[in-house]
């Protein structure tokens, strides 16, 4: 899906955005077909852009077909790496998740 700043960088002109969203939804199927999971991620460069564009994320994410989000949390065995951190769906639907209705985000 890419960062936040992904915006930024489609607001300047060095992303056509029709051609970028045409890409992610045919990720989005092909990863989905393989049993494939999503997380967010922030590719923040510094403290002011954590968060940036946040507030774009949802109706984002519903555009490109993406209706579940995944987290990482501590594990008492390992996984397949060595690690000891497992992937967990998030509960409830992502999009009624109270961190979508925080004030900063708006």
């Amino acid at each position: 899906m890419g960062d936040s700043l992904s915006w930024e960088r489609r607001a300047r002109g060095k992303l056509t955005n029709r051609v970028y969203d045409d890409l992610l939804i045919i990720l989005n199927q092909a990863i989905q077909a393989v049993g494939g999971q999503f997380a967010l991620s922030d590719d923040s460069h510094g403290p002011s852009f954590v968060g940036l564009n946040y507030h774009r994320i949802p109706p984002y994410l519903e555009s490109v077909g993406i209706t579940e989000i995944w987290y990482l949390s501590r594990s008492e065995s390992p996984n397949s790496a060595g690690r000891n951190i497992q992937a967990v769906r998030l509960d409830g639907g992502w999009l009624s998740h109270e961190f979508w209705r925080m004030q900063l985000l708006r």
